[in-house]
């Protein structure tokens, strides 16, 4: 009798946990979740791959769907390595390193083709979506326009001579650096010392 009892117990727990796990599948939902999000912004070098993370969790899993202003993108996905560099709160950079969460958004980042505006990752399932916060997105670019003008300059009996720099416009701002050309003819960059200093404009 008491035997009977037991193996029936156990048939009865066997059962329903079966029925338990069969039924847990069943309605195991959750909305989606980012576990990796864009920077706040892009500015991105012409002509260079790029790579923006996006990822999110969730039951069933969700799609992901990126917009620029608005307007839906189409990109693809890659895992691969990437040494795409992008501005966080300063500069970041993944540098051959593996992201399962990459999207290649290289074929947009093309001078004629892109423009700046704002960029950001929908996550989709049948529970919900999430949105990921706006990036600011643009091509990093500097005015070449103007010609480089040589000058010379004769020192009279000087004390100090200021020379100062036209910075083109640019994004992100240019930095500025000298360089001067030896008596057996290569270029080298001027260092701060005793005898040269620079400013915050570029003036030196």
């Amino acid at each position: 009798m008491f035997g009977q009892i037991s193996l029936d117990s156990q048939l009865i727990f066997v059962l329903c946990g079966l029925f338990n796990l069969s039924l847990s599948q069943d309605v195991y939902q959750i909305p989606p979740s980012f576990t990796a999000l864009p920077p706040r912004e892009i500015i991105h070098t012409p002509g260079q791959p790029f790579k923006v993370p996006c990822a999110a969790s969730g039951h069933p899993q969700p799609r992901l769907e990126w917009y620029l202003n608005g307007e839906r993108l189409a990109v693809s996905r890659s895992g691969i390595t990437s040494t795409s560099k992008w501005s966080s709160e300063g500069r970041n950079a993944i540098v051959d390193r593996k992201h399962d969460g990459l999207w290649d958004l290289s074929e947009l980042f093309v001078p004629g083709r892109f423009s700046a505006g704002w960029l950001y990752c929908v996550a989709i399932n049948p529970i919900g979506r999430a949105i990921s916060s706006p990036v600011w997105s643009k091509l990093a670019q500097i005015d070449e326009s103007k010609p480089c003008e040589t000058r010379t300059i004769t020192l009279r009996d000087q004390p100090f001579l200021r020379l100062n720099c036209t910075v083109p416009e640019s994004s992100p701002s240019a930095t500025v650096r000298w360089m001067y050309r030896q008596p057996n003819g290569f270029m080298e960059f001027i260092h701060e010392n005793r005898t040269f200093a620079m400013d915050d404009d570029g003036e030196l």
